[in-house]
Parts: structure tokens; sequence; C-alpha cells
């Protein structure tokens, strides 16, 4: 994976910078007070926020740069008060040939290689001033879902190409790390017991939206209960010709997969449907992967702060000379 591109919103004098397409050399130009500093020191920001466990995403006072507080480094007057980083990352191709279950997650599959926006949003808790993950946005050219956080890092929203699941999900929290993004994880319940709720963990949030999305295609009484979550994974992630290629070539199903996906189309609500939930079922191994990778990348950011002494705008003769 390689960040192409990044984007901020809202941090110090910058309302939108738009993409910028990070080169082997950037040159920044611009009169004083510009931005220039704010855009360089994002990027040690983001390396001090990796290299340290925190409660929330950003750490703004660090080892490297000081940008105060979350109140301090959003811009001013802006509306609604959030800061938001997004990145433009490139993932490379990965496909295997059967099912990988590590810790009851699914091996990533991704078909081709695809270009991911990836949008992190973020806010300040009212009570305790901190700085709290808001909204996780991922958009490639074929795919869109978007996580929105409630109080006390509840997710009360998630939608799948413009399509609202939340109340077909697990309830779900935000629980961060000593990472840039915060990951999903079923949220405990006293109400059940202790073997339930780590059975739930396994399974992941989505499990039901999955199978409810191949009840239409695998009708048999002999088919495993396994069969939706091998065919999700061997889908993957990709276009929706490609992915509609796999599921007519995978072995899972046996006739009856076969027989009742031989007439679909990229269009048929079905296919759509099944599409959706592989997002879904993807989602939480595809953050920690980006995560990882993130995390990897920013930790090898290398900053050499202003060569003047003092923040001053003025400089005296010294009669300095160079050997």
């Amino acid at each position: 994976m390689r960040i192409d591109s990044i984007r901020i919103h809202n941090l110090r004098s910058f309302a939108d910078t738009q993409d910028i397409k990070l080169r082997a050399i950037n040159v920044l130009v611009g009169v004083n007070s510009s931005g220039k500093s704010t855009f360089l020191r994002t990027f040690p920001l983001l390396r001090q926020s990796v290299e340290t466990i925190t409660t929330g995403p950003i750490l703004w006072y660090g080892r490297y740069v000081d940008f105060g507080t979350f109140r301090q480094a959003v811009r001013t007057n802006s509306k609604p008060r959030e800061i938001t980083f997004e990145f433009g990352l490139a993932l490379k191709e990965n496909v295997s040939g059967r099912p990988f279950y590590f810790f009851g997650m699914r091996g990533l599959q991704i078909l081709e290689p695809l270009d991911f926006s990836l949008s992190l949003c973020l806010g300040q808790s009212d009570e305790e001033g901190k700085t709290t993950a808001r909204r996780i946005s991922l958009r490639s050219p074929h795919d869109e879902i978007v996580i929105e956080a409630g109080e006390e890092a509840n997710i009360r929203m998630i939608r799948a190409n413009g399509v609202d699941v939340s109340e077909n999900a697990k309830p779900m929290v935000f629980i961060p790390g000593d990472s840039l993004l915060p990951q999903i994880a079923v949220k405990p319940d006293s109400a059940v017991d202790t073997e339930q709720q780590q059975r739930q963990s396994w399974e992941g949030p989505f499990r039901e939206i999955l199978r409810d999305a191949f009840r239409p295609l695998l009708t048999a009484r002999r088919v495993k209960s396994t069969t939706p979550i091998e065919i999700a994974h061997m889908l993957g992630l990709g276009s929706p010709e490609s992915q509609l290629k796999r599921l007519k070539q995978i072995p899972y199903g046996g006739k009856v997969l076969q027989r009742n996906v031989a007439d679909l189309c990229v269009s048929d609500p079905v296919f759509v449907s099944i599409r959706n939930a592989v997002l879904l079922e993807s989602l939480v191994p595809l953050l920690r992967e980006i995560d990882s990778q993130l995390t990897t990348l920013l930790r090898s950011v290398r900053y050499v702060g202003p060569i003047r002494a003092t923040a001053e705008r003025f400089y005296r003769q010294q009669d300095l000379a160079v050997d």
C-alpha cells in the first residue's frame, strides 16, 4: 500500500486543502502564514500519534510538534467544529485460492489494484474535551462505506453504498488504540453470557447480514452454514464485474449455487445485496490492514524543524562564515 495524496479540512488556517499529491519531492511555496508549516508539520503530528498509546486518534502535543489542543488546532469559526484528514491510498492486488481464518477474521482478498480514499473526521467530546473519531469513510471507484459515531463511541450509523444497515447489524463501538484509526468491535452485552459474547466477537458484527444476502442463492438443506462466509472470502474486494465473474467460478455451494448464479448480472438486486454484505464483512479486516500499513508508513516520517532559532520573522546580520 502507498499514500498517493492527502487532504486536510479545518486544521489551523486550512478550510480545505483539496487533494495534494505526494511525490518524491514536494516544494511548498506561499506567503507568510499561508499554511506551509501547518501542512509540513501534519506528518510528524501523525507520526507522534501512531507512536504513542492515546485515548483518541491524534496526539496534538508530543515529541515532534505542538499543535496545542483540539480547540486550538481547529480552524477558527469553522462549523461544524471538526478536523478531517483524508488519504488517497493505493492497495495492491492480493488473491489466494482458499479461505483463510485468523481469530475469526477472514483474510482480506483484493481482486485487482484499488484506489481507496480514507477519511477520518475528528471532533471533541463535550464532557472531557478529548479528541474523538466522529466519522470514518472509505471510498473506491466502486464502493463507499460510512461509519458515524454517537455518544460514548457508540456507532450509530453505517451506510454501505448508500444503504443504512445499522438496524440489521450488532451494536458496535469504536475502540481507540495505539494507532491512527479506531477499530470496530461488537459492543459487550451484559445480558448474555461470556461464551456467547466471545462467539459474537469472533463472528463480527455483520455475519447475519451476510447470511441473509446469500439466502436466495443457497436454499438446499445440505449447504453448510459456513458456505456464505467462504464465498464472501473468495469474492473479496473489487469491481462488480470482477466479483460476479469470480462468484460464477468458485466451487462452494455446489450445483445449487451454480444454477442460481448463472443468470445473475451486476444490476440484479440479489447480487447488489451480496456485494454490500461482502463489503461490510470486509470492513473490519480492511480497516485493520489500512491502519497497520498507515502506521508503518507514518513511523518512517523524518522531521527537521525550522532552521531559525526563534519564531521571529526577522534575522540580524552576524557576519558568519562557512568553512
